[in-house]
């Protein structure tokens, strides 16, 4: 199972960014609920700044994976957060964080919608002001 960090000014994504995905160490189970929750996990376990050269914009938050659903027939996925969520100040973080958490949950391809919530608030919201 892959979890996503970002390259910093090499691509095209936020900022000219480009997002890589590292291998967790932690093997799929077929449990798309179960594997979500473990990839989600393993990525807001890194604490560190920078995971080798790429960036974490992760690193000043204290997010918790709480629940997840996922509904096979329509392939809808719903993640609940617990925890605290602290921008780390560039105005480009609120899309490195969005692409990091959402290509880690998308990399399962019978997900073709999310809902994800931090304390009942749409954590998407909380990442709309950004670039």
């Amino acid at each position: 199972m892959n979890i996503y960090f970002i390259e910093l000014n090499a691509g095209n994504a936020a900022c000219g960014d480009r997002i890589l995905a590292v291998s967790s160490g932690v093997e799929k189970s077929g449990n798309i609920q179960k594997d979500v929750a473990a990839g989600l996990r393993k990525l807001f376990s890194y604490k560190e700044k920078f995971y080798g050269d790429l960036y974490n914009p992760l690193y000043a938050s204290r997010l918790r994976v709480e629940k997840v659903e996922f509904n096979r027939k329509n392939g809808l996925i719903e993640v609940w957060f617990n925890g605290s969520f602290n921008r780390p100040g560039d105005p480009c973080d609120n899309t490195r964080i969005k692409t990091q958490i959402w290509n880690t949950i998308k990399q399962f391809p019978e997900v073709k919608n999310t809902n994800i919530f931090l304390k009942d608030i749409p954590f998407g919201d909380l990442l709309a002001n950004d670039k």
